[in-house]
């Protein structure tokens, strides 16, 4: 499977101590505290992944990403596309990282995505609470969607846990709602 990831906006990195600025946050260098991905580039590099035939991973870390990589989908690029909604504790980016903010996400892709049903999955990220990373999984597994699991993302979170072990109670969690894991085949051909 071939996947190329792009990461559709640009945004402040900030990073927060209990959702709050950090004392020295002013003092960060100036190229140090802006990520940078301008529509041009993002075209290009869309562009390219469609001529290669990849699953183009549509990373949203604000709402207005999420317009941008739609206005990409009705433009005909990206044409085999997966989003993916980042939900971060610890940079203040995008909506809270609860289920609230995860409805803000599908509420304005019900809005934008038309006809169109596109495969999206939650991150939660920098989350220091395993009943807050939880409550995402569920409410993401709940409303149809896929989810991303591991230690990489929320270490403080896991608990001693290893990757295996996060990823069996997320296949627990979703045969509660009657879900299964798609087999690697099953996963690409939800993206075809």
């Amino acid at each position: 499977m071939k996947l190329g990831p792009l990461d559709m906006g640009s945004l402040n990195l900030v990073f927060a101590q209990d959702g709050k600025l950090p004392p020295n946050a002013h003092e960060m260098p100036m190229d140090w505290s802006v990520y940078l991905n301008p529509v041009p580039i993002l075209w290009q590099v869309a562009k390219e992944y469609d001529r290669r035939d990849m699953i183009t991973s549509l990373a949203i870390f604000e709402l207005g990403h999420l317009r941008l990589a739609m206005a990409f989908l009705d433009a005909g690029l990206c044409r085999r596309p997966i989003l993916k909604f980042f939900l971060s504790g610890g940079w203040l980016h995008g909506p809270l990282p609860n289920p609230g903010g995860l409805a803000v996400y599908i509420e304005m892709l019900r809005g934008l995505g038309g006809q169109r049903s596109i495969e999206w999955f939650c991150a939660p990220t920098g989350i220091h609470s395993p009943a807050e990373i939880e409550a995402l999984l569920r409410a993401a597994i709940g409303q149809g969607g896929h989810v991303r699991v591991g230690i990489g993302d929320n270490p403080s979170a896991s608990a001693g846990k290893t990757n295996r072990t996060l990823v069996a109670e997320v296949v627990e969690m979703a045969a509660e709602y009657d879900r299964k894991p798609a087999r690697p085949d099953e996963a690409v051909g939800l993206l075809s």
